[in-house]
């Protein structure tokens, strides 16, 4: 598979939320919860996945207590995605 084409699969992967993937491409011993909050952090950051997708993951992790992916703060809601 070329670069090219894992971005894009993982970009897929991202917005459809497909963990099966996502955990096959990460170290084999990652239980499913730190493979999904995982997806979430990487969603926030990463701008070829929609809006909508992004928004859900930032709310996903408020709830749940976790920060970015860089540990950063999440973005206040109606506030701007990073770039």
């Amino acid at each position: 598979m070329s670069s090219k084409q894992y971005q894009q699969r993982l970009q897929a992967a991202l917005e459809s939320g497909d963990l099966a993937y996502l955990r096959s491409i990460g170290p084999p011993d990652k239980s499913m919860n730190v493979v999904e909050a995982a997806m979430h952090k990487m969603r926030v950051d990463h701008t070829k996945v929609s809006a909508a997708k992004r928004w859900e993951s930032v709310e996903w992790l408020r709830e749940r207590g976790l920060r970015r992916m860089n540990g950063m703060e999440l973005p206040e809601s109606g506030g701007e995605l990073p770039a």
